[in-house]
């Protein structure tokens, strides 16, 4: 892989990094950049959630979690360092502690476009640009080779792709065999315990690996940090870990209280079609409302 790591950064990352004499490329490689990152993508499902639909965002937001998990373990089996680790001719204008191979911001990025084309085609093109222009400026900044966000690319849209017909059809089933929120919960805190175990053991297996000495006389880190491509990524993952166990509660909280709102709409029906009778109507809500909670929960 060095081979073509070394012709990736010869004939293709030298020459483009020398557009940054353009006035303004620069400047938009590297806001373009940060959108892949967690402040901005939380700050997008936030607005996602709340103004634009929030079922959606539900949906898409566990493409982060598994996307960087699953990158993260990719990185650790092949341990590629960055391009300016390596050659300094390479200028590093976006520094980060993790291994290079696949880029995780490609692969975030492309999964979810993948996912918001297949659920959105009417704005899938808006997603895609996005997708390639976070894609180009991680070569750019000299934080990836081109093979990096290639392969990121293609993992992220075949997870983005897959998440969009699977996830639908585990809700279902889960529908269908565990309605409860008790139970639900239970089964989120396990799978995510498990996702838990397989990162600490591959971590223990990884993270009394050396990084050369070489490497760190330029990783781009700020007041001298070495560079630890074990231990940092690895705090991000446990982090990723609770974000899982939150959207699954979200998740499991939204099917309680979609059953209690369809409960209450008929309920309120059913008072508008007797109002002589509503103190009967107000002690049938009351014992539906806590039969829904009972049947609902446990």
């Amino acid at each position: 892989m060095e081979a073509i790591s070394s012709w990736e950064r010869r004939n293709i990352m030298i020459g483009f990094q020398k557009l940054n004499t353009v006035p303004g490329v620069s400047t938009f490689m590297h806001t373009v950049g940060h959108i892949g990152t967690g402040e901005v993508l939380v700050t997008f499902f936030a607005l996602l959630y709340w103004c634009l639909d929030s079922d959606l965002c539900v949906t898409g937001i566990w493409l982060v979690p598994v996307a960087e998990i699953t990158n993260g373990l990719i990185k650790w089996q092949f341990q590629q360092p960055r391009p300016g680790w390596v050659d300094r001719e390479i200028d590093i204008r976006s520094a980060s502690h993790e291994y290079s191979f696949p880029s995780s911001h490609s692969m975030i990025i492309c999964s979810l476009a993948a996912f918001f084309t297949a659920v959105r085609p009417s704005t899938g093109w808006l997603a895609i640009v996005v997708a390639v222009l976070v894609c180009v400026s991680r070569v750019f900044e000299g934080a990836h080779y081109p093979k990096d966000v290639l392969v990121g690319a293609l993992l992220g849209s075949t997870l983005g792709l897959t998440h969009s017909k699977v996830y639908p059809m585990v809700l279902d089933l889960l529908d269908e065999h565990l309605p409860s929120v008790a139970g639900r919960i239970t089964v989120g805190l396990v799978g995510t315990l498990l996702v838990y175990m397989l990162v600490e053991r591959y971590y223990a297996d990884v993270s009394g690996t050396r990084v050369p000495s070489t490497w760190n006389t330029r990783n781009g880190l700020s007041h001298g940090a070495k560079l630890d491509p074990f231990y940092v990524p690895y705090c991000n993952y446990v982090a990723m870990y609770v974000c899982c166990w939150i959207t699954w509660i979200s998740v499991s909280s939204r099917t309680w209280m979609s059953c209690a709102l369809a409960c209450e709409e008929q309920l309120n029906a059913l008072s508008v079609c007797n109002e002589e009778r509503w103190w009967s109507v107000f002690d049938l809500q009351l014992h539906a409302h806590s039969y829904a909670w009972l049947n609902c929960c446990w």
